[in-house]
């Protein structure tokens, strides 16, 4: 089992990097994890940009900023997990899951397309920063959380 922050409970650039260690056996989605962390960054970064521009957070929510790069970045290492020990399934109930009721519950100006807006961006970034090979073991699982959290929950 792979270690996580205890202060958080999330992926962090060591855990990141135990997953590499563990995971060796497929040089592929190895070299595809190390292109996405090395991307991350930048990703992330424009992406809360393009955000926070479009969709005026900061006028409206305190510390959007920090607030928006934790969450972006949250996603993106656990998208960078899923795909790396191929498995949907922890990026969908560990993650997208519970994220997806909060998001949505929270008013953000312009709403579900906003959500949408910063995470399509989060994909796009990455997809740009990193070999085509690693792209297409990263696309399923950003694709998958951009559909998923700019959903309305499904109430049960």
């Amino acid at each position: 089992m792979t270690s996580t922050s205890q202060a958080s409970g999330h992926l962090l650039r060591l855990d990141v990097s135990v997953i590499l260690f563990e995971a060796s056996g497929d040089a592929k989605r190895t070299k595809a994890a190390e292109a996405a962390e090395a991307a991350q960054a930048e990703a992330v970064q424009r992406a809360a940009e393009v955000v926070l521009k479009a969709f005026n957070y900061s006028a409206s929510i305190p510390d959007a900023r920090q607030k928006c790069v934790r969450d972006l970045t949250i996603v993106h290492r656990h998208c960078i997990y899923a795909m790396l020990t191929d498995d949907q399934d922890f990026l969908q109930q560990k993650l997208l899951s519970w994220l997806q009721p909060v998001l949505q519950s929270r008013e953000f100006p312009g709403g579900a397309e906003s959500i949408r807006g910063a995470y399509s961006v989060l994909r796009q970034e990455t997809l740009a920063r990193v070999d085509a090979e690693a792209g297409e073991l990263l696309e399923p699982y950003l694709t998958l959380a951009v559909n998923q959290l700019s959903q309305k929950p499904s109430s049960r």
